[in-house]
């Protein structure tokens, strides 16, 4: 396994079942609060500001920490005051300072600095120069007592495997905000919310035709080059550099100049930060960075609300931004360094950083609980505005080195040159487009998102032109996609309209006919489907026969701007080190449902959300003893296999395949046989989905598939909870089930099967797939507030069980191939054997014990999580 992808194994645990790609998806998926958004530095325009001769805090130590963030003196007093806490100081430094000073000390071998926190893009430049240390080892540490966000782990990797040249620190990103006094202005139909620049140019018309005064204000002495590359760029052109002179681009500066221009505030142009003009009355309606708002949220969270970016023809774009925190190699005291970053990680850090900065934090279990008003109303802008149907995500520009700034003010010049001077808009852009891809050449900076990915310079497409990227067709793909998922009729009908939102559509097939196509396409060369969509058992015999595409590049291009789940991620390369077999798609685990009216006959002192499999079979016999009827169900026409494989033999065994046949294993039997099964309702023999029972009262406690309870959640969600599966003595056993999208070695267009994946991963198309077909998703940033109530019950109990203190993993069954069946078979054969027909227990699982051990020994299939990993087959134990 790669040094990374051990780093994104200590967070395997808490991500199993979605937190929060998320967030920060800071709680687990799909229940998403803030997804992960971005942070702008915030220059001031001296170079440095010198630090206390000394600190009076008794913990401090003499970590020497340059910061291009907090400049600002009312920002800087702010981060003083928390850094003092925990006895340090910093020093605050434009960024091209900095990057000398570290250079000169890597240089010497003389360095000066311990820690330096700053922008993403400020450290390639001093990776090339190997002037970093690797912070592998810190993450690792860091990673045992709190979740670092991988999507920014991934980031510090600059495209290596195993040398992390940053820890993320922060992030936040720009939204917009307005006084409620502006929005009777809106435009008729407008949704404040999915606004487009027309929308908001007529808005910002209307204000100021109605009222005789302009309204709206934009930070023109500010942060105003991220407004131009990262939003009104990408919206109206799709790309950031690629289009920068296409005639889409010249339409936007007219657009800018003749309608949009008028209608702001004259004082624009000597803005820094929105948030004094707003809370003034000076202007209702405002951009910038969410630090740079947060006052104006603060002060009067009635009178101002945020919202997101409008929208433009190629999308809704907008700007995350990551801010890390890295050691030089030649730094003086790097322990001291790590004691920097240790301190700005913790989770009460990043609370009050976000309280009183603004910034989002990057580490789970930050306490919101407390936060200004201010914060929570601008949460909820980042979020729509990162999940927005329609996002567009542009990164900052990297690989520029110390030449970052030069980008900036070629979008500022092409602006002020049409828009403020009223210079001919083809020749201004034909001039700094020239400017442009001098820098690019220069530099070698390959493209980044919103464009397409280059192999050298990022190229500008020629005036008046758009690169070929954003000439593709929208919805006109032909990928051939075969999915074992979503066969079912009302099922498949519900994921076609959803793909149809893409262009695409599918095969739905079994497991068998799909594995044989893709292995006869390897074996004659000649493959007929581009990518598949399977349970992650589908994958290992397709890898064994070299009959997969390494989707690992395709999973570096997602994590520009998307975080897929590192859990799930490890899964996908099937034990390897850099092959990657499939990336993952969705996910969706079993759990329990309760009516409300069972819960008053829980056993004296247990907790619903922390129970053992000892008071479960007590609660069930309350019921029957106090109702006269039994009230607990299990699928047993259904699911049922998944209930033993992942939940009863782990919970009381420890394993799956190795103890199956152990002695916990056989008073587990007897314990089903003459505890819980006389407690269950008889009609369980029959029963395959479990939601029917529950809205027919037959049984008030039950377990299942989340997609085989949704109906219950959905349509009465005040009767039922959910709640995790209980624990035995090994453990809270649990099966997350995980699906993935893989491309056939001889797919015979793999760029159309990437952008099927590409598609399938968007955060909006998770959202509708979580909505619509109840499979929770594997990104983070996905948008939680408009589901059904009963997916979002069922989050609860997701993430209460994957985040349990005991919790216990089982993965369903790999390696079996075609004969993934008959394992469930063996499982079933032992508990129906002994539970339903009194068979004795050992003659029972000694039989069964052999022909598990016959089909490991016969597929060669290895042991697989919760059992111990084997090198050769999977071995039950005597």
């Amino acid at each position: 396994m790669s040094k990374s992808l051990k780093v994104f194994a200590f967070l395997i645990v808490m991500v199993m079942l979605l937190a929060a790609c998320g967030g920060s998806t800071t709680t687990q998926e799909p229940a998403t609060a803030v997804p992960p958004a971005a942070t702008e530095a915030v220059v001031a325009a001296e170079t440095a500001v010198e630090p206390p001769a000394d600190t009076t805090s008794p913990t401090s130590t003499s970590a020497v920490f340059f910061s291009t963030q907090f400049v600002p003196v009312e920002e800087q007093e702010k981060f003083r005051a928390i850094l003092q806490e925990g006895g340090f100081d910093v020093t605050g430094s434009e960024e091209g300072p900095m990057l000398d000073l570290v250079l000169a000390g890597a240089q010497s071998g003389k360095g000066e600095i311990d820690v330096i926190g700053a922008l993403h893009g400020s450290f390639p430049p001093l990776a090339r120069e190997n002037a970093l240390m690797n912070m592998i080892d810190i993450a690792d540490d860091l990673s045992a007592d709190r979740t670092l966000a991988p999507a920014y782990l991934k980031t510090g990797l600059l495209g290596t495997e195993d040398f992390l040249y940053y820890i993320p620190w922060m992030q936040a990103t720009y939204i917009m905000a307005a006084n409620t006094e502006a929005l009777p202005y809106l435009p008729d139909g407008a949704d404040i919310n999915a606004l487009t620049w027309e929308q908001f140019g007529q808005w910002c018309q209307n204000i100021l035709s109605e009222t005789g005064e302009p309204k709206c204000g934009l930070p023109q002495a500010g942060l105003f080059h991220r407004f131009l590359e990262g939003y009104m760029w990408p919206s109206f052109t799709g790309g950031m550099v690629s289009n920068f002179q296409s005639t889409a681009a010249m339409d936007m500066l007219v657009w800018a100049r003749d309608t949009l221009w008028p209608t702001i505030h004259p004082e624009s142009i000597n803005y820094e930060f929105m948030q004094e003009p707003l809370m003034a009355g000076e202007v209702w309606v405002a951009f910038d960075h969410t630090a740079r708002l947060l006052d104006a949220f603060n002060a009067q969270p009635d009178q101002f609300i945020a919202f997101p970016a409008p929208a433009g023809p190629a999308g809704r774009g907008f700007m995350p931004v990551v801010v890390g925190l890295g050691i030089p190699a030649d730094a003086p005291d790097p322990e001291a360094g790590a004691a920097v970053i240790e301190f700005l990680t913790r989770p009460d850090v990043q609370g009050a950083v976000l309280r009183d900065l603004g910034f989002f934090p990057v580490v789970d279990g930050v306490d919101t609980s407390d936060l200004p008003a201010g914060v929570d109303i601008e949460a909820g802008a980042v979020a729509a505005q990162a999940n927005s149907p329609d996002a567009l995500p542009a990164l900052l520009p990297v690989g520029l080195g110390d030449r970052g700034g030069e980008i900036n003010q070629i979008y500022r010049n092409a602006f002020d040159r049409v828009v403020l001077n009223g210079e001919d808009v083809q020749a201004v852009l034909a001039e700094e487009g020239g400017n442009l891809q001098a820098l690019m050449n220069e530099t070698g900076a390959p493209c980044w998102a919103p464009d397409a990915p280059s192999d050298g310079p990022c190229q500008v497409a020629p005036l008046g032109e758009v690169s070929e990227a954003a000439m593709a067709p929208a919805g006109t793909s032909t990928a051939v996609f075969f999915s074992t998922q979503f066969v079912p009729i009302e099922e498949q009908e519900k994921f076609r309209a959803i793909l149809q939102q893409g262009g695409f559509d599918f095969t739905g097939s079994e497991e068998g006919p799909l594995i044989d196509l893709v292995l006869a396409g390897a074996q004659s060369g000649k493959g007929e489907i581009d990518v598949i969509g399977a349970l992650h058992g589908t994958f290992p015999p397709l890898a064994r026969e070299n009959a997969l595409m390494n989707v690992i590049d395709v999973a570096d291009d997602l994590m520009a701007d998307r975080d897929l789940a590192p859990a799930f991620l490890e899964t996908g390369l099937l034990g390897t080190d850099d092959f990657l077999n499939y990336v993952p798609w969705m996910q969706a685990t079993y759990i329990m449902a309760a009516n409300v009216d069972a819960l008053a006959y829980l056993p004296d002192g247990a907790d619903v959300n922390a129970l053992t499999w000892e008071q479960f079979g007590q609660w069930c016999q309350n019921l029957l003893d106090e109702t006269g009827e039994p009230k607990c169900g299990l699928p047993q026409a259904g699911l049922f296999h998944r209930f033993l494989e992942g939940y009863m033999w782990p919970s009381f065994t420890g394993g799956m395949v190795t103890n199956f046949k152990s002695a916990d294993a056989a008073a587990m039997l007897a314990w089903a046989r003459d505890s819980l099964w006389p407690t269950i309702h008889p009609e369980s023999i029959n029963y395959e989905f479990m939601q029917e029972p529950l809205l027919a009262g037959e049984v008030w406690v039950a377990f299942d598939h989340t997609a085989r309870l949704l109906d219950a959640f959905n349509t009465q969600p005040e009767q039922f909870v959910a709640f995790p599966a209980p624990a035995g003595p090994a453990g809270r056993g649990f099966m997350p089930v995980v699906v993935g999208l893989g491309i056939p070695a001889d797919a015979p267009d793999p760029a159309a099967g990437a952008a099927v994946i590409e598609y399938l991963t968007r955060p909006y198309v998770q959202a509708l797939v979580l909505n619509e077909l109840g499979f929770f998703p594997v990104v983070g940033g996905v948008d939680t507030s408009n589901l059904p109530v009963g997916i979002g019950i069922e989050a609860g109990a997701v993430s209460a069980q994957a985040n349990a203190a005991d919790a216990l993993p089982a993965l369903l069954p790999v390696g079996l191939g075609e004969r993934g069946g008959e394992i469930n078979q063996i499982f079933r054969n032992a508990f129906d054997r002994v539970v339903l027909n009194g068979e004795d227990i050992q003659t029972v699982l000694d039989e069964e014990a052999a022909n598990l051990q016959a089909l490991m020994d016969e597929t060669g299939a290895p042991c697989w999580a919760p059992d111990p990993a084997s090198a050769g087959p999977c071995q039950v134990n005597d």
